[in-house]
């Protein structure tokens, strides 16, 4: 049997995954050798003698909680002390008469020797509840969590298990074990008995003989103080918990039992290289079946297909509930156990298959048409499988961060910090006391961060939407919460957080401190002179959006015909083409994923589109949008005359007028696929973002709450240009935008010709 190797390194730069605008940059993947230092030395970083108050530093038990006001004095929750670090345990007793879980609680210190499991699960709908019972009160808690201590009940009651049945230590690698080859052989073990551990283990909480910390039951939500101590202790009781069991929701997908049961059996032959996996050994996976009527029309990897798309992998207290579990997490879903390893490993083959595909000769006996769909997308959990490895490192890229914010959701927007505290070695204390605008501000501002100024910026600004009417953050901090929804398609902000940030001189180091702002240094190159297309924020249909954004640009390119095409013939700037490469520019890097496609196209280089002339490109450009427009048409008649009403068409055949303004005929080319990816590109670069002119006479793209007169600046530490604006004598960040000429390399030239006239800019 081939051990896995877990010191292979990986550097590469995969495709958008669960978020189409995701850009993973080319990080060292070392996929399984995970850092036992690390997790030692961090381990017991929560439960430090001292941790950080608002005046200093104090001792747990010194603490002032005078401002604190408890909520609610709950008859259910007999209070903790936080100088025992005490934590409350819940206990499985039975099922009553009429149907309802029974439990006790009891309450231990995590500075004893005590054993128990804990529950990752996701809360679910709030709105719907069960009841279940403990300590003799009855509560309501969501139907998720009813559901997994039901399951885990009933399970342990209908399976033979006796209290002698041993546990396989071989199964589980020790926290202190650093020997690389040992956890090699550890991680083996568990993915081929592990499952019978975690079953074993699953059963013995059933029984009440192992007891369990369910964060929602055992924490009383109700008081503050508690939560928010309880909180900063989460760390440490995944960390102790033995084993982590991760309940998925069987209701979401009744295929969740066949993809845990796959994916288990799969594991051992994924400890080989993809390429020699066999495929003859599993002919259930080779197949299409007439009636599955799915994404692949074959029921094992639409299920593993489902359980990869589960709500469960997007929530953030899950992520750090597993980053912290590791090893000793198990996947519960009915009658199947899968170890998280096991998930891991299958994680790793698939994307190995899916990169290496290509030099491989498809076997006979795999199905040809499945074959091209799991060439497209086979499911690899590349989302939870980078983001557990990549925050193993000694130091976690603030890159590393932002994506962690943008895969991952929490319906307290202050748990976007909070959820993380357990991977980021920071210095903050959760206090649920603060405002959401408090807590995103402590974070940015943390020395641990090591966020530069400059890309705050970039991920920051007033102008960006969507943003909350009820949160006023300053200009320079990034809204955690919505961030994702802001990048949505702005690939290029994200693609400048990721780059190599180029050396700024000593006299021009940027500085930040919360109540100054961001101190920098840079120069006006230009001011906003027209918005000339709004911002597209209608994202609840994307045909019906990418059909309006079509329409919007060909409205645009009539009305400014003159100005994007007149310069041309007197040599003096091209417009239009500058125009077309800067929606290529912040165009999506997969836009099929757009267009509603399922086969994902490779962008097309800018220097692509220089072997047309700018007349010829332009023409094109309108005959592919006039394609989409038709296209659309057909398919939704009634929507489309809508849509040309509000845009300022009487009708359709209003529309049609501009090809013979423009006397463009209605034929494309055989030779034009390198244009076809603007049309896909295109709904993207407008969604939440405007189209601008400048008083110097160039075309950008930009955030949706610019304004004219608001200033274009280039600042040292940085690629994009940042808009600014003027508010009582101070600058305000309105957000980063990209324009053809003096953005990227450009920008760098601009600041060194220009360097006399760099200023010392403050943006609060």
């Amino acid at each position: 049997m081939a051990r896995l190797q877990l010191g292979c390194l990986h550097a590469f730069k995969p495709q958008p995954y669960f978020n189409p605008i995701r850009i993973y940059h080319a990080r060292v993947f070392r996929l399984f050798s995970i850092s036992a230092k690390y997790a030692a030395e961090n381990d017991g970083a929560r439960s430090a003698s001292t941790v950080p108050g608002r005046k200093g530093m104090f001792k747990d038990a010194d603490i002032d909680t005078s401002h604190i006001v408890r909520t609610t004095i709950s008859p259910f929750y007999n209070p903790l002390d936080p100088s025992k670090r005490q934590i409350r345990l819940l206990r499985i007793t039975g099922v009553s008469e009429d149907g309802i879980v029974e439990c006790s609680f009891h309450t231990a210190s995590l500075d004893g020797d005590i054993s128990f499991a804990t529950l990752s699960y996701v809360w679910g709908d709030a709105s719907i509840t069960r009841e279940i019972c403990v300590n003799g009160r009855r509560r309501n808690v969501t139907r998720n969590l009813e559901s997994a201590l039901r399951q885990i009940r009933n399970y342990s009651a209908n399976s033979d298990f006796h209290e002698e049945d041993s546990i396989d230590s071989g199964t589980v690698p020790g926290q202190s074990d650093t020997n690389e080859e040992n956890r090699d052989e550890d991680y083996t073990a568990i993915i081929h008995n592990g499952a019978r551990t975690g079953d074993r283990l699953r059963r013995r909480v059933g029984l009440g003989l192992l007891p369990l910390w369910v964060d929602a039951v055992c924490i009383n939500q109700d008081d503050i103080l508690e939560r928010s101590h309880q909180v900063q202790l989460m760390r440490e009781i995944y960390a102790k918990s033995f084993p982590v069991l991760s309940w998925i929701d069987s209701t979401e997908s009744g295929s969740m039992d066949l993809a845990l049961k796959t994916i288990r059996e799969l594991a051992p032959a994924c400890l080989q290289p993809s390429s020699d996996f066999d495929w003859y050994q599993h002919p259930e996976l080779c197949d299409l079946a007439a009636d599955v009527d799915s994404r692949f029309q074959n029921k094992y990897w639409n299920a593993i297909h489902d359980f990869e798309a589960s709500e469960y992998f997007h929530r953030i207290w899950i992520f750090q509930e597993l980053w912290v579990g590791r090893e000793r997490t198990f996947f519960i879903c009915n009658n199947e156990c899968l170890p998280l390893v096991s998930l891991l490993v299958y994680g790793r083959w698939a994307f190995q298959l899916g990169e290496n595909w290509t030099d491989q000769m498809p076997p006979p006996i795999l199905n040809a048409d499945l074959r091209y769909s799991l060439k497209l997308r086979i499911p690899k959990f590349l989302q939870l499988s980078v983001n557990i490895m990549v925050t193993f490192k000694d130091s976690v890229d603030f890159g590393d961060i932002i994506t962690l914010f943008l895969d991952y959701q929490c319906k307290d927007p202050r748990d976007k910090v909070y959820g993380l505290l357990a991977v980021l070695p920071m210095e903050i204390t959760p206090d649920y006391e603060k405002s959401v605008e408090d807590v995103f501000v402590d974070f940015i501002t943390n020395s641990a961060l090591d966020a530069s100024p400059g890309t705050l910026l970039v991920l920051s600004g007033i102008g960006v939407h969507p943003r909350s009417n009820d949160r006023v953050l300053p200009s320079w901090v990034p809204d955690l919460e919505l961030l994702g929804d802001q990048l949505t398609f702005n690939t290029y902000k994200l693609a400048e957080v990721a780059a190599v940030k180029p050396e700024i001189p000593i006299q021009f180091q940027p500085s930040m401190f919360k109540t100054k702002g961001i101190t920098c240094f840079g120069i006006q190159v230009t001011d906003v002179s027209e918005v000339a297309i709004q911002a597209l924020n209608e994202l609840d249909d994307t045909d019906i959006a990418a059909y309006r954004a079509w329409l919007v640009i060909l409205k645009y390119l009539a009305q400014n015909k003159s100005y994007l095409l007149s310069d041309v013939i007197l040599n003096k700037c091209d417009r239009a083409r500058d125009f077309i490469r800067t929606l290529v520019r912040v165009g999506p890097d997969d836009p099929a994923h757009v267009s509603g496609g399922s086969e994902p196209s490779n962008p097309i280089p800018l220097s692509r589109f220089d072997e047309f002339s700018t007349s010829s490109l332009f023409k094109r450009l309108l005959v592919n949008i006039g394609t989409a427009a038709s296209e659309m048409e057909e398919s939704e008649p009634d929507l489309v005359q809508s849509t040309l009403e509000s845009l300022g068409f009487a009708s359709k055949w209003d529309m049609w007028v501009i090809w013979e303004f423009f006397g463009v005929e209605y034929v494309v080319d055989d030779d034009d696929d390198g244009i076809d990816y603007l049309d896909l590109s295109l709904p993207a670069s407008l969604f939440n973002q405007a189209i601008f002119h400048t008083s110097s006479g160039l075309v950008g793209i930009g955030p949706a709450g610019m304004v004219a007169t608001d200033k274009v600046y280039l600042i040292h530490g940085l690629a994009l240009p940042i808009i600014l604006r003027e508010v009582d004598g101070k600058f305000v960040n309105v957000g980063a935008c990209y324009i053809q000429g003096i953005s990227d390399e450009a920008s760098l030239e601009i600041l060194k010709e220009r360097e006399k006239d760099v200023q010392e800019i403050n943006i609060v």
